[in-house]
């Protein structure tokens, strides 16, 4: 916020003239500042982390989450416990969408390929409306990510309640999938609605694996490696915990 004059006036006066395009872009999204402690994190100050150092001890995902839990016009105070938070948030929405993966009924005779343009099940088709709107509401990321919150509750509610149909469950998988490649998060295995296939046991038993294969590491006080490890098991939706 605090470069939006004079300094981006004069980046676009000199990229444009140096480029001979004008405009240079259509539109300036000003971010709020990064706060630690409630200073601006800055070298200047010395409280600042890098993202490759910050990757070492916490999910990627979790932290893309943190970001997207605050308007980018707002500031945002990093913390720890912060980043610990979007984590347990982050592995609510994983679990849920592993609830609705597993009450799937697999058909390989029926097209599951969904469009995200109408959905039968009013719930469905009133998250997508009001995550669109706040979308279009210049990037609410914030009321976005309440909305598929508030979806997967009502989803998780219904299963158990056996209120849901199978196309309605598919329709939340859908969307959600959707809404999380919208936001850059990964809400879904690989794996996908699959359950039990060849393809997610072999998945399964990779992760026993490095799992495995970082114990040992631990063991030989290989922290560095062991921690690469896990970042990269978070990154792919596989949490881990040294207890």
């Amino acid at each position: 916020m605090d470069l939006i004059f004079p300094h981006h006036e004069a980046e676009i006066a000199q990229m444009e003239a140096a480029s001979g395009k004008k405009p240079m872009v259509r539109y300036w999204m000003h971010t709020g500042f990064l706060n630690v402690n409630g200073e601006k994190m800055s070298k200047s100050l010395g409280n600042f982390t890098t993202i490759r150092d910050m990757l070492k001890v916490h999910d990627a995902q979790a932290f893309r989450l943190f970001v997207l839990l605050s308007h980018y016009s707002n500031p945002i105070d990093f913390s720890p416990d912060a980043l610990k938070q979007a984590q347990r948030s982050l592995e609510r929405l994983r679990h849920s969408a592993r609830i609705i993966d597993e009450s799937i009924e697999v058909d390989d005779d029926e097209n599951q390929d969904l469009e995200m343009a109408e959905y039968s099940d009013p719930a469905v088709a009133a998250a997508k409306a009001q995550f669109l709107e706040h979308m279009d509401n210049d990037f609410n990321t914030p009321y976005a990510l309440r909305t598929l919150f508030d979806l997967i509750r009502d989803i998780n509610r219904r299963i158990n309640d056996e209120r849901i149909s199978q196309k309605g469950l598919k329709e939340a998988r859908e969307f959600l999938d959707r809404a999380g490649e919208v936001l850059g998060l990964t809400i879904f295995s690989p794996a996908g609605a699959a359950q039990g296939k060849p393809e997610a046991d072999a998945a399964e038993k990779l992760a026993d694996l490095l799992i495995f294969t970082r114990q040992k590491l631990r063991e030989k006080k290989d922290w560095q490696l062991a921690d690469e490890i896990r970042s990269r098991m978070n990154a792919l939706g596989i949490s881990v915990e040294d207890a």
